[in-house]
C-alpha cells in the first residue's frame, strides 16, 4: 500500500458555507495515522478551517499541518450571480498561508453574494511560489466549455509548476467524462495531474450519515449519488481507477505520486509567544511621559506631604512594566481608552474590575479612578501584574474594560490600529444532543409529535450533562436506535456567530495574519477567544456594564459631570449612607436584592472601607463569618499586632490583600505573596515545600508575636482563606459544562483538580492530554446564572482543594441535587443563603428548559396532529385561522402600507422590517401583540440587556421547592471559581451553586448609585425607571420608594407625558412615559406628545389623528384603560367608543344581514342610499360625531382600573377612599415552603404590606394575582431568626403578618 496525501477533504466546518459534512478534523487524523500519511490539510468549502484547533489536534497524532481552501471561484466578484466554480487552492508555506487569509478575507468582506468568493483580480494577485492550485471537482472551472482552453493556459502561465488538472477515482460516468476531458489537456499542454478524494467522510458505509443530514436540511446534490466520498486507501483508489477505465497504469500512479508534492510544504507553525501590537518606537519613554503628564494633573488633588510615597510607587510599578516590556500593551490601551471617551463618547466605568485597580498607573492611565494608594484598603500591586508571573507564564495583563457601550471602544480601537487592526472574534456554533436528535427524526420522516417529547427529554438529560442512555425512552429499542444514530449529528457546527464582547488587536493586517470571515452580518477575525489564549494573540474584552449607563444618565439629567472618585470621596455624607440604612436600595449594585438589602440595613455601612468589607462578607466565601460581621459583634485573632494589621476587615482575613498583608508581616516578599496564595489554593505545595513555608513563617511570627502561640491557628486561616470563597462540593460532584459531548469523559471536580494538578494522577488514568489542556488552556467554559435569571456561557477560572468536611444532600422536587458542606452557598429567590439557612420547603433555582421550540409555533393553534405542514410549506398552513396566516396577513398589512419603525419611525423603504412579538411569544400573534421595526430596533429590543449572538437569550431557569437535606458521609470537598460578573455555576443535576466577587470596585459602584440617588433622587428615579422599563419587580420598587423622597408620580396623560419618563424638577414630579407601559413603544408616545398643542372638539377628532400617524387601535384601547383620553370622559365611555370607531369608522356601507355594536335603525339616518342587502353612502365621520355626545359618561369599577394597571404598568397605585377599610388588592403572590408571600395593596388608603397565608388556609379559598380580598382577620407573629449561637428562635420584637380569614371580593 502506497502512500498518498488527502489534500481535497471537508469536514463539519465546511457546513459554515455550505451545509454539507457530519465528520470531524480528528476524524480524518485517525484516519491518516491508519494509512500512513503524513500531513493533515485544513481545506474546506470557502473556508480554510479552524487552524488553531488543527494545530493542536497535529501534536496528538504528530501530523503536519497544512492550510487550504476549496475556494468559490468567479470570474467577477463584484457581479451578483449565485453561479460560481470550485478551485482548491493549498499553501505551501507561511506566506502562502497569508496569502489564503487575505484571499478568505476578501471573499467574505468584498465578493460575499450568498457565498465568499474570489476572482481572477485575487487569485491573480497572490504569489504564484506559495500557492499550489488544483482544478477541483466536477464542480471546477472545467465543466464550462466556453472559454476552457485560455482560462488553463491563463493559469498555466501564471502558476506554472504548481497548477495541476485534478482527477478523481468515482467509479460514475459523470467522473469518467471528465477524466477523460482533464487526460485530453494533461496531453496537450503537458499539465501535471494530481488525484483528490474530495472526501465528505471516512469510510464509505458513512455516506448514509452525510445523506441523511443533507435530506434533513432539504438539500440534494443528484450529481454525486454514483461518488463515493470516502478516505480510502491506496490500493481501493487504484482499484477504483481501473473499474472506471479511463487512465492508464502510470497515470493512476502519477496522479497519486503528485500528491505528495505537499511534503515540501512547510509545517505550518503559529508560536505561542505574546503577539503584542507596536504602536511606538519608543514605547518605554512615551509611556513615562504620559504618566508624568497625568502624575502632574493628578497631584494637585494630592497632599504635598504625600507626593514623595506616590512617586516610590508609580516609579516601582513602571519598572514591573519595563522589566516585563509591557510597555506597549499599557500604551496601546491608553489611546484606545482616551480615544473613545474623548472622540466617541464612550463611557468606561470609574471603578474597574478584578485586579486591575491594584495598580496606581492604571488610574494615570484612564481604566479605572481608584487610587489604591489612598484607598481605604490595601491593594498590592503584585495582584494585578509581577515580573516572575508575566516572564514565566508568558502571560499578558489581564484588563476587563467594562464600559456602557461597546461601540466606541471598538471603532477606538479600529482608529488606532487600522480598519484592519481590530475585528471581533468569532464562535462556532454546533448541534446539540436534542437538536441532533430532532434533525435525525427529520430526516426519518417522523412526525414531530412522535419525536417532540423524547427531543424535550434529552435535551433536559443534555443541560444536567447527563447521558442519553439515561432518557427512559432509551428503554424503547425504536428510539434506542433512533438516538443512537443521531449522535453522528451531535457536535456538528452549522455555522458561526460573532464573539459577544473579544476583539482580536494586531498591528499586522488582520485580513492577511488571521483571516476574516462573515458572521451573519458581522465581519469577524477567524480565531475564537479561546484559541486567541492559547496562542498568545492579544485580545480586548469590552463588557457591558448597565449599572454605568445608570450613572451617567443621571449625572447628565441633573447637569453634573460624573464624579471623580476622589471627589465622590468629599462628597459622601449621611444622607449617602442612609440609602442602605433605609433599605432604599432598588438598582443599587450589590444591595438591590431583599436578601442583600436586609443585610445592608442591619450592617449600616458608613464608609467606603465598611461598604467594601460588606461586600466581601456577602459573598459565599465569609459565610461563617457574615453573622458576626453584618451585627458588627467584636473579634479578635488573639494577637494585638495582628489585630491591628487586619483593621480593614475588622480583624477578619476578608481579603486575599489581607492575607497578604499577613505573608509580608512574617517576612515573605510581595511579589511573592500572592503566588504563595494561589499556589496554597491550587494544592501546588509539595508537602516539603509546604513545611518550608511553614517553618519560615513561624520563624517570622516568634520574631513578631515573641512565642509560637496562636500561629497554628493563623496558618489555618491562610490555607482557609487563601481561596475566593468555600462553595465546599464534593469531590465526584459534576458541573455543566459547555461543549461536553455525550459518551465521552465527564470529569468530576475532583478528576479535574487532580488531572490538572498531578501529573502522576493524569498520567496513571490516560488523561494526559487533558492535563496539558487545563494547564495551557484552562477548564474551559461551564454555565452561570446571571442577573437576568438566566443562564449563559461562563469560564471557570480555577478549582480549589478544601479539605476534608462533612457533607450533605439537598435535593428539589424534580430530583435534581448537590452535595456539599453546610457553608456551601445558593442563590435563592430572596437572595444568597448558605446550606445552614435553607429548609425543606425553601426555593432553589434550577436549570430550565431552553426555549428553542420551533415546533410549537410553526403551526396554529398547537392542534399539530391535523395541521402538519406539507413538504415545502416550511410550516406555514393553509388554515385561514392559523398563527402563520394571522402573522403573515399584518406583515403584509405593513409592507402596503408602507408603514415606519414604531420606534424609530425610520420610513419603510424595502429594506429589513420585522414584525415583533411583544411578549415573546411567537405563538401569540394578535395585532395588539405585533410591533412593527426596522431590523436596528428589532435587535435593540432583544439586545437591551446584553444579549448577544452566542446563547443569546440565555436558559431560563425555574425555582423548585427542596424536599430533602440529608447527611452522606466525610470526604473531600472543593470549591469552584467561576468569571465576573455572575460568580455561581450550574451542578451536574441542573442546581445554580454560588462564587466570589471583586470588593472594592463592586463597593464604589454600589455607593455611586446611593450618592446619586441621595442627592438628586428626581434625576436618579427618572432615569432608573427608563432603564428597568419591562422588568416590572424593580419598576414596582422603584415606584415604592418615591414616597420617601415626595416625588410625585403621574399617571401617562394627553398633552402631558412623552414617549419616556420624564421629570418636572419645579414639582418634584416624575411623568410616565408611553414606554413604560407594556407593550407601547417610545415612538408612540412621541408621537402623541406631537399633538397636544392641537385642539380637538371631540375625542373622534384626535383618533383620526391618530390614525394618520399611524397609531394602532389596539394601542389607544391599551392607554384609554389607564386613563389616558381622561379629558374627552371616563374609561367606560372611551373604550365603548373606540370599539364603535374601530368597527365603523372609514365605512361606506352597512349590510343588512350583519350585526353592528349600533343599532342599523340608528345607522340608517347616515346613510344616503337604500337597497335590498345594504345601506350605501355611509357617513362614518358624521355618525361617529353624533353618536359620541350620546354615550353615557359611565366609568368601569375601581377593581378593573387595578387589574389594568397591574397588567401594563406592573404595580398599582390607584386609591379610591369610598372602598372598604378591610380590602385589599393582590399586587403579586409567590409560594414559600409551607406559606404564600403576598403583596397586597390597600385600596383605600394607598398603602403596601407584605404578609403571609399558610397553605393549609390559601388551599380551602385559593385565589390570584390581581384578585381583591376582603380580610376580615389578620394575625402578628414573630419572625424566625438566628440567635448568636445561630440556633432558630422566634423574635419577640421583628413580627410579621399572617391572614388567617377572608372572602375574595367579586368584580362590581
Amino acid at each position: 500500500m502506497q502512500r498518498y496525501e488527502n489534500y481535497h477533504k471537508h469536514t463539519h466546518y465546511s457546513n459554515i458555507t455550505t451545509l454539507d459534512v457530519v465528520v470531524k478534523p480528528e476524524d480524518y487524523m485517525k484516519r491518516a495515522k491508519e494509512l500512513g500519511h503524513k500531513i493533515y490539510f485544513t481545506t474546506e468549502h470557502g473556508y480554510n478551517g479552524n487552524i488553531y484547533e488543527a494545530l493542536t489536534l497535529a501534536e496528538k497524532y504528530d501530523l503536519k499541518v497544512v492550510s487550504g481552501i476549496e475556494a468559490y471561484y468567479v470570474s467577477d466578484r463584484k457581479e451578483k450571480d449565485k453561479s460560481n466554480y470550485h478551485l482548491v487552492l493549498i499553501a505551501l508555506n507561511t506566506d502562502g498561508y497569508k496569502d489564503l487569509n487575505y484571499l478568505l478575507s476578501e471573499s467574505n468582506v468584498s465578493g460575499f453574494y450568498y457565498k465568499p468568493r474570489i476572482d481572477d483580480e485575487l487569485l491573480f494577485s497572490v504569489n504564484p511560489k506559495n500557492i499550489i492550485v488544483t482544478t477541483a471537482c466536477v464542480a471546477g472551472r472545467l465543466r464550462e466549455e466556453q472559454g476552457r482552453e485560455e482560462w488553463i493556459l491563463k493559469m498555466k502561465n501564471y502558476f506554472k509548476d504548481n497548477f495541476y488538472l485534478e482527477v478523481q477515482a468515482h467509479p460514475c460516468q459523470v467522473q469518467a467524462n471528465y477524466n477523460k476531458m482533464i487526460l485530453y489537456y494533461h496531453n496537450k499542454y503537458n499539465i501535471p495531474i494530481i488525484h483528490a478524494n474530495d472526501s465528505h467522510y471516512i469510510f464509505p458505509e458513512e455516506a448514509k450519515y452525510r445523506n441523511m443530514f443533507l435530506k434533513a436540511k432539504g438539500i440534494n446534490y443528484p450529481e454525486e449519488d454514483d461518488f463515493i466520498l470516502d478516505y480510502p486507501d491506496s490500493d481501493t483508489l487504484i482499484k477504483r481507477y481501473k473499474e472506471q477505465g479511463i487512465l492508464n497504469d502510470n497515470q493512476i500512479q502519477e496522479a497519486l505520486n503528485n500528491t505528495l508534492i505537499f511534503d515540501k510544504a512547510e509545517k505550518l507553525d503559529i508560536n505561542k509567544e505574546i503577539k503584542m501590537p507596536i504602536i511606538s518606537n519608543t514605547p518605554l519613554k512615551e509611556l513615562k511621559s504620559i504618566l508624568n503628564n497625568a502624575w502632574l494633573e493628578e497631584r494637585k488633588n494630592i497632599p504635598q506631604s504625600e507626593w514623595k510615597k506616590y512617586l516610590k510607587e508609580i516609579r516601582e510599578e513602571t519598572k514591573v512594566v519595563e522589566d516585563t516590556n509591557m510597555a506597549e500593551y499599557f500604551l496601546l490601551n491608553y489611546y484606545i481608552i482616551k480615544n473613545s471617551v474623548e472622540k466617541y463618547n464612550g463611557i468606561i466605568t470609574k471603578t474597574g474590575r478584578g485586579s486591575a485597580p491594584s495598580f496606581y498607573i492604571n488610574k494615570l492611565l484612564g481604566f479605572t479612578n481608584i487610587d489604591r494608594i489612598s484607598a481605604p484598603i490595601t491593594l498590592f500591586p503584585s495582584r494585578f501584574m509581577s515580573k516572575t508571573r508575566i516572564l514565566e507564564s508568558h502571560s499578558l495583563p489581564d484588563i476587563d474594560f467594562n464600559c456602557a457601550d461597546t461601540e466606541p471602544f471598538y471603532e477606538a480601537s479600529k482608529e488606532l490600529l487600522g480598519e484592519d487592526g481590530c475585528w471581533w472574534m468569532l464562535a462556532y456554533k454546533p448541534l446539540q444532543v436534542s437538536s441532533g436528535f430532532r434533525l435525525w427524526c427529520k430526516a426519518n420522516d417522523l412526525n414531530i409529535n412522535d419525536y417532540n417529547a423524547v427531543a424535550m427529554d434529552l435535551a433536559e438529560l443534555s443541560k444536567i450533562k447527563k447521558s442519553y442512555t439515561e432518557s427512559n425512552y432509551y428503554k424503547d429499542e425504536k428510539w434506542k436506535k433512533l438516538i443512537d444514530d443521531s449522535q453522528h449529528f451531535v457536535g456538528v457546527i452549522e455555522s458561526i456567530a460573532q464573539h459577544p464582547c473579544s476583539t482580536l488587536l494586531m498591528d499586522k493586517a488582520i485580513s492577511r495574519e488571521v483571516g476574516l470571515i462573515k458572521a451573519g452580518n458581522i465581519i469577524c477575525a477567524n480565531i475564537t477567544s479561546y484559541e486567541s489564549d492559547n496562542y498568545k494573540f492579544l485580545k480586548n474584552d469590552l463588557l457591558t456594564v448597565s449599572v454605568w449607563s445608570l450613572i451617567n444618565d443621571t449625572c447628565k439629567l441633573a447637569g453634573i459631570n460624573t464624579l471623580s472618585i476622589a471627589e465622590l470621596n468629599s462628597k459622601l455624607d449621611e444622607k449617602t449612607w442612609e440609602i442602605y440604612e433605609k433599605g432604599l436600595t432598588c438598582s443599587i449594585n450589590q444591595a438591590d436584592s431583599d436578601y442583600a438589602t436586609g443585610l445592608v440595613q442591619t450592617y449600616k455601612p458608613h464608609s467606603v472601607a465598611e461598604m467594601s468589607a460588606f461586600v466581601a462578607c456577602i459573598r459565599p466565601g465569609c459565610a461563617s463569618l457574615l453573622q458576626d460581621f453584618i451585627h458588627r459583634r467584636p473579634y479578635t485573632t488573639g494577637v494585638e499586632k495582628l489585630d491591628e494589621l487586619l483593621i480593614d476587615g475588622a480583624h477578619r482575613m476578608i481579603y486575599q490583600e489581607l492575607i497578604m498583608k499577613y505573608l509580608i508581616w512574617l517576612g515573605v516578599k510581595e511579589d511573592d505573596s500572592y503566588g504563595i496564595i494561589k499556589k496554597i489554593a491550587k494544592k501546588k505545595f509539595k508537602d516539603n515545600e509546604l513545611k518550608e513555608l511553614k517553618d519560615k513563617l513561624l520563624k517570622g511570627w516568634i520574631k513578631q508575636v515573641g512565642k509560637q502561640d496562636h500561629f497554628e491557628e493563623s496558618w489555618q486561616i491562610v490555607e482557609d482563606a487563601a481561596r475566593y470563597s468555600f462553595n465546599c462540593l464534593a469531590g465526584d460532584t459534576r458541573i455543566q459544562r459547555l461543549g461536553q459531548k455525550i459518551n465521552t469523559f465527564n470529569p468530576t471536580i475532583e478528576e479535574m483538580y487532580l488531572i490538572k494538578n498531578d501529573y502522576e494522577y493524569a498520567k496513571k488514568t490516560g488523561h494526559i492530554s487533558l492535563y496539558k489542556k487545563y494547564n495551557n488552556q484552562g477548564y474551559g467554559n461551564a454555565f452561570s446564572m446571571f442577573d437576568d435569571n438566566r443562564i449563559h456561557k461562563n469560564k471557570i477560572v480555577d478549582i480549589y482543594f478544601t479539605g476534608k468536611q462533612k457533607i450533605y444532600r439537598v435535593k428539589t422536587s424534580s430530583g435534581c441535587y448537590v452535595d456539599c458542606t453546610l457553608n456551601h452557598s445558593f442563590p435563592t429567590p430572596t437572595g444568597k443563603k448558605k446550606l445552614e439557612e435553607l429548609s425543606v420547603g425553601d426555593n432553589l433555582y434550577v436549570k430550565g428548559a431552553y426555549e428553542k421550540t420551533p415546533d410549537t409555533y410553526r403551526f396554529t393553534n398547537g392542534i399539530f396532529e391535523s395541521n402538519i405542514p406539507k413538504k415545502g410549506e416550511k410550516g406555514f398552513q393553509v388554515k385561514e385561522d392559523g398563527e402563520c396566516h394571522k402573522f403573515k396577513a399584518i406583515y403584509k398589512e405593513n409592507i402596503q402600507n408602507n408603514n415606519p419603525c414604531t420606534m424609530c419611525n425610520k420610513p419603510f423603504d424595502n429594506s429589513q422590517f420585522e414584525l415583533h412579538h411583544i411578549d415573546h411569544d411567537r405563538t401569540h400573534n394578535d395585532r395588539d401583540n405585533l410591533m412593527w421595526l426596522c431590523n436596528n430596533c428589532h435587535k435593540k429590543i432583544h439586545y437591551k440587556n446584553g444579549r448577544k449572538k452566542v446563547m443569546e437569550k440565555g436558559i431560563p431557569t425555574k425555582i423548585e421547592k427542596i424536599v430533602s437535606i440529608e447527611y452522606l458521609r466525610e470526604d473531600n470537598v472543593y470549591d469552584i471559581e467561576m468569571e465576573s460578573p455572575a460568580h455561581n455555576f450550574i451542578s451536574e443535576s441542573g442546581l445554580v451553586v454560588s462564587n466570589c466577587s471583586h470588593s472594592l470596585a463592586y463597593a464604589y459602584d454600589s455607593i455611586y448609585g446611593a450618592y446619586l440617588k441621595s442627592h438628586y433622587p428626581l434625576e436618579y428615579y427618572t432615569v432608573a425607571l427608563n432603564s428597568y422599563q419591562g422588568d416590572f419587580d424593580r419598576t414596582n420598587k422603584l415606584t415604592n420608594e418615591l414616597e420617601y423622597f415626595k416625588i410625585k408620580l403621574s399617571s401617562p396623560k394627553f398633552r402631558y407625558s412623552f414617549g419616556e419618563y420624564s421629570c418636572d424638577k419645579n414639582t418634584n414630579t416624575i411623568y410616565k412615559g408611553i414606554s413604560s407601559i407594556k407593550g407601547l413603544s417610545k415612538t408612540i408616545g412621541d408621537k402623541l406628545y406631537s399633538l397636544k398643542d392641537k385642539n380637538y372638539p371631540t375625542f373622534l377628532d384626535l383618533l383620526i389623528d391618530c390614525k394618520e400617524q399611524k397609531i394602532g387601535i389596539s394601542d389607544l384601547t391599551v392607554l384609554a384603560k389607564l386613563d389616558y383620553f381622561s379629558e374627552f370622559g371616563t374609561i367606560g365611555k372611551i373604550l365603548k367608543f373606540l370599539d364603535i370607531y374601530n368597527e365603523l369608522y372609514g365605512k361606506k356601507t352597512i349590510k343588512k344581514d350583519k350585526e353592528y355594536l349600533v343599532k342599523k335603525l340608528y345607522l340608517k339616518q347616515f346613510c344616503a342610499k337604500e337597497t335590498e342587502k345594504q345601506y350605501s353612502g355611509f357617513d362614518s365621520y358624521k355618525c361617529l360625531s353624533d353618536l359620541i355626545n350620546k354615550i353615557p359618561n359611565e366609568d368601569i369599577s375601581t377593581y378593573t382600573k387595578l387589574k389594568y394597571q397591574l397588567e401594563y404598568y406592573g404595580y398599582v397605585n390607584i386609591i379610591d377612599e369610598n372602598i372598604d377599610r378591610s380590602y385589599w388588592f393582590i399586587s403579586d403572590i409567590t409560594p414559600r415552603g409551607n406559606n404564600q408571600i403576598l403583596d397586597l395593596y390597600k385600596i383605600n388608603t394607598g398603602t403596601h404590606q407584605q404578609t403571609k397565608i399558610r397553605n393549609k388556609i390559601f388551599q380551602v379559598q385559593p385565589f390570584s394575582k390581581g384578585d381583591t380580598l376582603n380580610v376580615t382577620l389578620f394575625s402578628q407573629e414573630g419572625k424566625w431568626i438566628k440567635d448568636e449561637e445561630g440556633k432558630w428562635k422566634q423574635s419577640n420584637s421583628d413580627k410579621e403578618y399572617f391572614i388567617n380569614e377572608y372572602n375574595i371580593v367579586s368584580e362590581q
